[in-house]
């Protein structure tokens, strides 16, 4: 597929959430599918850019916080539409837990790694946003989870998220972490310093640590 058509897509489904508009976002979805754009590529070279935008424009004051909220709403939708077409592998046998640090509200980017860490056979607890750090841990602890994967959006909240990380380095046995958002899209250095396994900010390469961090050899995937 042309870079060309995914960015008319792109431009177009953009448009679409920042005017609230629900069937003309479901409709340019169901244009890239026509044109035979794979969901995989869809969920993540339309969708997920668009978000970010969204995001970038409501950083900068140009939209207001209930055009953000429903342009997130429609996303999800079309997350979870896409999503459902993508084949499943067999399952792992593993278990990840993913989140949003505590003191943070946007869980988009979570949401879309826990989307791909299911497709590729993981058994997911997605827990949203906001989660306190000691009920995190505990969480952990409780369903002795192989990975977590943790979404930090803004910068401020990197001490939260190291602190987090520390804590779950303390349990026995520790899970493997990794750690991604948009903080570390703005700034890429800030992944090595927060003490994770792993960092990254696009949920096929998250998958693809997870895989490498766990031990699993195999590191094909069936996102079609």
């Amino acid at each position: 597929m042309s870079p060309e058509v995914l960015a008319k897509l792109r431009e177009s489904y953009t448009t679409a959430i920042l005017e609230g508009s629900a069937e003309r976002a479901a409709e340019v979805i169901d244009r890239g599918l026509a044109e035979g754009v794979i969901p995989s590529k869809l969920y993540l070279d339309v969708l997920m850019p668009a978000q970010i935008e969204v995001g970038t424009r409501w950083h900068r004051g140009e939209v207001t916080i209930p055009q953000e909220h429903i342009a997130t709403q429609i996303t999800l939708r079309q997350m979870a539409r896409l999503r459902a077409m993508l084949k499943t592998r067999l399952k792992l046998g593993l278990r990840a837990v993913v989140s949003s640090v505590e003191g943070d509200q946007h869980f988009i980017g979570a949401q879309a790694v826990s989307d791909f860490l299911m497709v590729d056979g993981w058994e997911v607890d997605f827990l949203g946003a906001d989660i306190p750090t000691d009920h995190m841990v505990m969480y952990v602890k409780a369903r002795q989870a192989q990975l977590v994967c943790v979404s930090v959006a803004l910068t401020t909240l990197a001490p939260t998220a190291q602190k987090l990380i520390a804590e779950l380095k303390k349990l026995q046995p520790a899970p493997k972490v990794i750690v991604g958002g948009a903080a570390l899209v703005n700034n890429p250095d800030l992944g090595p310093s927060l003490g994770a396994d792993a960092w990254t900010v696009d949920p096929q390469e998250a998958v693809t640590f997870a895989r490498q961090l766990c031990g699993i050899l195999d590191a094909d995937n069936a996102l079609g």
